[in-house]
């Protein structure tokens, strides 16, 4: 069994480059990715199973099904497939 997680050290780079940044600014230094990481990779490796991480760059527009990059139409995930669902599913 592998456990797939996205490149979580790079978050807090992207959000000061943001626009919106001063809110964001305060609330994701706060959040401890790097520890919540290792933790996960702790209990994965314990259980012997296998932590894979991804690049974050379009996870959210992937169809989860068939592998497909699509558009993203306000709440829903459109693929080429007429699979269709809601983004936070998918």
């Amino acid at each position: 069994m592998t456990f797939i997680l996205e490149k979580l050290n790079v978050l807090s780079y992207n959000a000061a480059r943001n626009r919106h940044a001063k809110h964001r600014n305060r609330k994701f230094p706060s959040l401890p990715y790097r520890k919540i990481q290792s933790l996960i990779e702790y209990k994965m490796a314990w259980n012997c199973y296998r932590v894979h991480y991804v690049n974050a760059k379009n996870t959210s527009k992937t169809c989860s099904r068939c592998g497909c990059v699509s558009k993203i139409k306000g709440q829903f995930l459109n693929a080429r497939n007429a699979a269709t669902g809601q983004i936070d599913i998918s």
